[in-house]
């Protein structure tokens, strides 16, 4: 325990010694709370010169093998000295810093007790008093606990509590700003202003004595002096303790601060970063500091084994130097400042630079690197140049075989370019491609790639697949074989065979550029890897092969034996069941058991949609009227697919449906504020209709606006912008037109306002706010954001859905509305003969989805379409789409895929297939879009000599629109 320096004079009367003592029971003789602690008085931390145990009480207390905990007991006040009558505020904490818990551990200090019944190791028990000064006085606390095996720990201390006395006055002189290391004098001027004589006088401060006074008389003045070295800034506390002529104690205390002069160095490079060309020169400039109060002399700067010297530095003076730097690599420059003032001091401080060096380089990736191609056709060959390096590469160009076939301007660090070429081919050849840019010094870069093209004319490719791809021991799969004629010529006599199964079977004629399936279905015994081969003749009787692997898997079997009563029937022990783990998927279609019939259900779903329409005004069941009308279109839909509703009723559920949902798909493209309260203004609720105009159309905007003293006035002002806003570039869009808000329903304290928005441009973006104000305040709601699509025509917007299907054909049109906070999973899988639709969506956040999708058979037209407006905020939104027209181009097939992780994304698409015949298919695919995250594209279609691919990914904040077409005109 420390005492704020305070070292008492031996023949006080007082010892203190700080002494801690761990005894057996017995050592130690106090009763209640007056306690008498055996052994020295004081508290400390029960080291051998303190303790004065013999090693036989030690060796009692911590038999050999066991651990003995460690009782600690420690005093803190507030203060250490007061005049007579002042109150000192105390706490004694006990801590067991052992490994054993101990019990019954009891504190005693100052007549005062706290006591726990259990102290585990390092935790702590206080007590917490108080003491009025009258003398001075020792404070005594003492500690005792057990362990498990009633063993006594005992433990004290104690602190000194000093009484001030008026009878003597201290008088304080030395010098308060110093050097460091320096020796001051100390003068120390104490006088007797009392009416005893005072004996014995001893003065101290922190650093040791400073001198005695045998005999001080009243009114008598003396000074002492010491010298003393200071090496660092001190509160020096002097003290005075000696004896009046009864022979009670006296004390008194002063103090005195010195100030040691400070000595520090700052350096630093300017600028902190600079880039520069391999082997090219770089200045720095250095600025040398003395942030210090000392002169500093002989200042070295050290870096890299360089150094150089500075004679003196004042302090707040500073020193700039130039360096130039040569470097080869990205490195950092550091340089060490090193000083020392008068008395031998050393100051110093590190600096440092970073020289990045610039590498420019240039990428040329082509795609396909490998293709075949008959004679006298075109090789499609996509060639990607991107800009690998950290400088912007100007004057980019491309070239075929010395043949410049592009260029571009500039291209900055990160940036690409894709170029699509067609090159003729007579016969086998390796076209070389070439891209080179000049960087910012005017140096040349390039890179090369090879695309290495075979001229062919007989071709035979084979695709295989097994459905389904994994079996139950001893099921069957159905085995399809795709053949494809990728010549010029026509094949004769084409045999399928498999290694494992034999015979799949055989085409007798096969086109040019055109292919043939054939199906086989074959019991699976075993898992296998089997090779399929395709073999066909020319008119010259010359073979042509094609090979490809098919991978047929084997369920495990998890044999479940039910264990019943009649055991011991043999009838029994005969039956067992084998469980076969499966994964079974029919798309989105999910039957559940025990459906109602289909007059119930619509009876049901009807009636709901009654009940929640009639407290639409409240405006807080939108979301449950969502999902009543999208559960009525989809058991209306599970009925359809069972057939068990008759083809006209689908003609006339779908309008109604329409009629039901068209309400609540007034939503602006941003999902609207709802229930948000700016004061005494409170904006319910903000729409738009239609949410997603064709182009030129008008837009109707109505606001459901509540205040206590009565809306004065409510303006919608917009801006314009011709390409995708996100969320953030929406602020940034001026708003400039402005149209007044009218009072359509209510009343001014709660009422339904709205105004027309005049039609503008296709593809036309427009971010809007709602500006309130009630005569006492004013509020601004939005932005929001509109466009004006153009996939959507002014006649589809206007007119209600109408569908009719002929005897023969079947239609499905799907609608959807879904706007919310929380968890999002959707799946969507749509398959057929002439299309195939997949969708997948996880996240979790605030998202508005509205789609549509319908699919048409009425022969010999089979078509899909869908639409889709998504907006997502607030969380991160990941999934998938793929769209696919199996039988494009004589059913080699076309596909766009969509893969995105996004954390805000607003977006309009749509997608459709459409198939007359089995030749004539047209696939395309429209987004506009604004998003925060990664967003990939895929786009793919094979024709008979080759398989194209197309793949882009962009990471960031982008606005993009996409447009894909597939389209074959069915010619031979």
């Amino acid at each position: 325990m420390r005492y704020n320096g305070l070292s008492a004079p031996a023949d006080t009367g007082m010892d203190f010694r700080l002494d801690t003592k761990s005894a057996p029971e017995g050592s130690a003789d106090f009763d209640g709370a007056s306690r008498t602690f055996s052994g020295p008085s004081g508290g400390g931390g029960g080291s051998k010169e303190a303790n004065p145990q013999s090693s036989a009480s030690r060796d009692s207390l911590n038999p050999k093998g066991s651990e003995s905990p460690e009782l600690t007991l420690e005093i803190t006040t507030n203060k250490s000295e007061g005049r007579e009558g002042d109150v000192v505020g105390f706490r004694c904490t006990a801590q067991n810093r052992g490994e054993l818990e101990l019990s019954d551990v009891r504190i005693f200090c100052h007549g005062k007790l706290a006591s726990t019944a259990f102290l585990t190791p390092g935790k702590e028990i206080y007590l917490d008093g108080t003491l009025t000064i009258q003398e001075s006085t020792k404070l005594e606390a003492g500690v005792e606990g057990k362990d498990a095996h009633d063993r006594l720990y005992i433990n004290n201390t104690t602190t000194a509590i000093w009484k001030i006395t008026p009878a003597i006055r201290l008088e304080v002189s030395a010098p308060s700003r110093v050097h460091r290391g320096e020796s001051i004098p100390l003068v120390v001027r104490v006088e007797n202003t009392g009416g005893e004589n005072i004996t014995n006088l001893t003065v101290s401060d922190n650093f040791g004595e400073i001198g005695r006074i045998e005999l001080l008389q009243p009114s008598a003045l003396q000074s002492l002096q010491s010298y003393r070295k200071i090496d660092a800034s001190v509160n020096d506390e002097v003290r005075a303790v000696g004896r009046d002529a009864s022979g009670r104690e006296v004390y008194t205390s002063g103090q005195h601060e010195v100030h040691v002069l400070n000595c520090s160095l700052e350096i630093t490079g300017q600028p902190a970063e600079l880039m520069a060309y391999p082997g090219e020169q770089s200045e720095v400039t250095w600025v040398l500091n003395n942030t210090g109060e000392e002169a500093l002399n002989n200042i070295t700067l050290s870096e890299d084994g360089k150094r150089g010297t500075l004679r003196e530095l004042m302090p707040g003076k500073s020193v700039r130097m130039a360096a130039i730097y040569t470097r080869d690599q990205t490195s950092f420059v550091n340089v060490t400042a090193e000083g020392r003032d008068a008395g031998g001091y050393k100051a110093s401080a590190k600096g440092g630079v970073l020289i990045k060096t610039i590498r420019p380089s240039i990428s040329l990736k082509i795609m396909p690197s490998e293709l075949e191609v008959c004679p006298g056709e075109a090789a499609e060959i996509s060639c990607l140049i991107t800009n690998t390096g950290d400088d912007t590469l100007n004057d980019v160009s491309l070239s075929q075989d010395g043949h410049a076939l592009a260029s571009v301007n500039a291209l900055a660090p990160g940036e690409f370019k894709v170029v699509d070429t067609q090159t003729t081919i007579p016969a086998n050849t390796t076209l070389l491609f070439e891209a080179e840019g000049l960087d910012t010094r005017g140096q040349r870069w390039s890179d090369r790639a090879c695309a290495n093209v075979s001229a062919v004319i007989s071709s035979l490719k084979i695709f295989t697949r097994a459905s389904p791809p994994s079996v139950a021991l001893g099921s069957s799969a159905n085995i399809t074989c795709t053949v494809s004629n990728t010549g010029s010529i026509p094949l004769y006599s084409i045999f399928v065979i498999s290694k494992k199964f034999g015979p799949i079977g055989n085409i007798d004629f096969l086109p040019p550029k055109r292919q043939r399936t054939v199906y086989s279905e074959k019991v699976v015994s075993d898992a296998s890897d089997d090779s399929i081969t395709a073999e066909g003749f020319t008119q010259e009787k010359q073979p042509v092969r094609a090979f490809s692997t098919l991978h047929i898997s084997v369920l495990k079997q998890i044999a479940s034996q039910k264990i019943d009563p009649l055991e011991s029937s043999p009838r029994h022990h005969e039956s067992k069941s084998v469980l076969v783990e499966e994964n079974l998927s029919c798309g989105n279609l999910s039957v559940p058991l025990g459906l109602p019939s289909e007059k119930e259900t619509v009876h049901m779903a009807s009636q709901k949609i009654s009940e929640e329409l009639d407290g639409t005004a409240t405006g807080s069941n939108n979301e449950v009227l969502d999902g009543i009308a999208n559960l009525l279109r989809y058991v209306e839909t599970v009925l359809a697919k069972l057939g068990q509703r008759a083809d006209s009723s689908s003609g006339e559920a779908a309008p109604q449906s329409d009629k039901t949902v068209n309400p609540h798909n007034y939503e602006l493209s941003i999902a609207s504020v709802k229930g948000s309260e700016h004061g005494a203004i409170r904006i319910m609720d903000v729409s738009a209709s239609p949410p997603q105009p064709a182009a030129l159309e008008a837009v109707k905007v109505s606001a459901h606006i509540k205040s206590a003293s009565g809306i004065k006035s409510a303006v919608v002002r917009w801006g314009l912008s011709d390409s995708p806003l996100t969320k953030q570039s929406m602020l940034e869009v001026s708003r400039t037109e402005e149209e007044s808000l009218s009072l359509e329903s209510g009343d001014a304290l709660d009422g339904y306002w709205s105004c027309t928005i005049p039609g503008e441009a296709a593809g036309t973006y427009m971010a809007l706010s709602i500006d309130v104000d009630d005569g006492t305040s004013a509020v601004e709601n939005g932005p929001f954001l509109l466009h004006w699509s153009t996939v959507n025509s002014a006649e589809k917007g206007s007119q209600r859905d109408v569908v009719t299907t002929s005897g023969e054909g079947m239609l499905f049109i799907e609608s959807s509305s879904v706007k919310g906070k929380g968890e999002v999973s959707i799946k969507d899988d749509f398959r057929g003969s002439a299309m195939n639709f997949k969708e997948k969506m996880k996240g979790n956040g605030s998202i508005s989805l509205e789609s549509r999708r319908s699919i048409d058979r009425n022969n010999p037209v089979s078509s899909f379409n869908e639409q889709k407006d998504l907006v997502f905020t607030g969380g991160v939104l990941s999934g998938r789409q793929t769209v696919e027209s199996p039988t494009f181009d004589g059913g080699m097939g076309a596909a766009v895929t969509e893969r995105f992780n996004l954390s805000h994304v607003d977006k309009s698409e749509t997608s459709s297939v459409s198939s007359v015949d089995f030749a004539n298919n047209t696939l395309a695919f429209n987004t506009d879009q604004a998003f925060e995250g990664t967003w990939n594209i895929q786009t793919q279609y094979s024709r008979f000599y080759k398989k194209i691919k197309a793949d882009q990914q962009y990471t960031g904040s982008f606005q993009t629109q996409k447009r894909i077409e597939f389209q074959d005109d069915g010619r031979n």
